[in-house]
């Protein structure tokens, strides 16, 4: 039993001591399912998610490759070059092998977010600058690694800041139907919840308020090591239950990943002003 303990307590303490390859490794498996599930071409024809005639408006790409067959080769090329870097990033790999996966899985990312609209709820954008930054990091052989933990974890706390200020601003996360707003979609939304919510509207009140409080509140709460606990752990609930309400499961993978980061960040920063 003893053991078993230890070996939990092994398994959990690792990202912890290498929050950048689990970052890495995350993003990594968030952009390999997003691939996966744009990479077949009825997507890109007419009437599919994908198709040019849609997105090029959709995300006003200005430009872009008109010709059908040159961009379905494009398209292509892209997603073969994302796929074999994630699977590279997957791998217990070196730090400049991983310096190139990381790059070329950026750089695809930023090449062909015009002609596919999956993962733009947000978790696609995120992974593709977590290993941006993550490449930048293993430059000259990794000597700016924690610079690139800092970068994820001072952007993971600025995210949700942004996200709660935001809300804060809507009518609806003024007056608490946000929430219940947003699960009666049909996109986002889930018909159980919603009917839930709407025989406990205290209740929905409280989750839209709680959600900006928790956000606003997310960077100023990380200065304390109690209270940096109970954000991560709201936070990581918060994304946990999107995920069968509104489906949002790669959001979840992604941003729970940079947690060991600020985790490994906020410790550093600590002892820093305590030397």
């Amino acid at each position: 039993m003893i053991d078993a303990l230890k070996g939990l307590q092994r398994v959990v303490q690792k990202p912890l001591q290498a929050p950048l390859e689990f970052a890495e490794r995350a993003s990594a498996f968030s952009q390999l399912l997003a691939t996966l599930e744009g990479i077949s071409p009825k997507e890109r024809r007419f009437g599919g998610i994908n198709d040019w005639d849609y997105t090029k408006y959709l995300f006003n790409s200005g430009g872009g490759i008109s010709d059908a067959g040159v961009r379905e080769i494009f398209v292509r090329c892209l997603a073969t070059a994302r796929i074999g870097a994630s699977v590279v990033l997957l791998l217990p790999t070196g730090n400049n092998t991983r310096l190139v996966a990381s790059s070329v899985s950026a750089l695809s990312y930023l090449l062909g977010n015009r002609y596919t609209i999956n993962g733009s709820d947000g978790a696609e954008q995120y992974s593709a600058i977590i290993l941006a930054s993550s490449a930048l990091g293993r430059i000259d052989g990794g000597k700016n690694r924690d610079l690139a933990v800092d970068f994820i974890a001072a952007q993971t706390a600025f995210s949700y800041f942004v996200a709660g200020a935001v809300k804060s601003l809507g009518r609806e996360w003024r007056n608490g139907t946000a929430v219940e707003r947003v699960v009666r979609t049909e996109v986002y939304g889930n018909r159980i919840f919603y009917r839930f919510l709407r025989r406990n509207p205290r209740l929905s009140e409280s989750l839209t308020y709680s959600t900006v409080v928790v956000e606003m509140l997310f960077p100023f709460l990380l200065l304390h090591r109690g209270m940096r606990k109970v954000a991560l752990a709201s936070m990581f609930a918060f994304h946990a239950a999107n995920v069968p309400l509104m489906g949002l499961g790669r959001f979840f993978i992604v941003f729970t990943s940079t947690y060991p980061a600020v985790m490994n960040s906020t410790n550093r920063l600590k002892g820093r002003f305590s030397d």
